[in-house]
Formats: C-alpha cells, sequence, structure tokens
C-alpha cells in the first residue's frame, strides 16, 4: 500500500478501454485499502486508522465501508458521539447523491453504537479487536 502513487495510469490519455481498465484496477486497490484497514482495526491498532479513514471518507464519500471503518475506530478509541456523527453524515451524503438510505452494515454499525455493544460490531462483519 506504501508504494501507491496516484490514480493507475496518470497522465496518460485515455480511451475506454483505458478507463475501463483503470476503473476496475482503481476498485482493486480500494478494496485492499479495506482489507488493510480492517486488518488494522482486528489489530487493535483503532488509533493509528483513523486519519486515514477521515481522508478515504472525503475521498470517496459514496463508499460506505470506510464510514463503518470510521465508526467502529472511532468507537473502539471511546468517541462513540463522533461515531454517531460520523453515520448521520453518511446518511446525508448517501441520501443527497443517491435518493437512497446506506446500506444494511452501515445501519447495523450505528446500531452497535448506539447500543455500545462490542459483540453486535462481530455480527455486522467487524472483526473483533485482538487488543
Amino acid at each position: 500500500m506504501a508504494v501507491w502513487r496516484g490514480p493507475v495510469l496518470d497522465g496518460i490519455p485515455g480511451s475506454l478501454e483505458i478507463n475501463s481498465f483503470a476503473a476496475v484496477e482503481e476498485e482493486k486497490r480500494l478494496n485492499c485499502v479495506e482489507l488493510h484497514i480492517d486488518s488494522a482495526l482486528a489489530l487493535g491498532r483503532h488509533h493509528a486508522v483513523i486519519e486515514e479513514l477521515n481522508g478515504l471518507v472525503v475521498q470517496h464519500p459514496l463508499r460506505e465501508p470506510f464510514y463503518r471503518q470510521l465508526m467502529v475506530a472511532l468507537y473502539r478509541v471511546g468517541r462513540q458521539g463522533d461515531a454517531l456523527g460520523v453515520h448521520r453524515g453518511a446518511r446525508r451524503v448517501i441520501r443527497e447523491e443517491l435518493g437512497i438510505e446506506p446500506g444494511r452494515p452501515l445501519r447495523l454499525a450505528q446500531e452497535a453504537v448506539l447500543r455500545a455493544d462490542p459483540a453486535h460490531l462481530e455480527a455486522v462483519g467487524v472483526t473483533p479487536s485482538l487488543r
């Protein structure tokens, strides 16, 4: 992840095929970022990913997993109110941009934070922290 340097094929004039390839590769990269952050959360590195996740939700405001991960990180460092604020912001953006409610994983993460129930986070696919 540390050697990644910007968008795929950045600066290369694009045809439909090149743009399509670049979009697929960018999606793969973002999936890797999600897995990397899930791993960090599982290792108890909650503080370490908050700043990165704040940037990712700004760069990719419609990508719900980043909001969910940020909520989990904030909750696990004792910032329940901030975690709920992330959900409110995500819901606002998703409703304004897409006209729909956030998906089930994000809604269930909000419910887990409201309940202050770490076990409930596991039920929504969040790996328990090893620390």
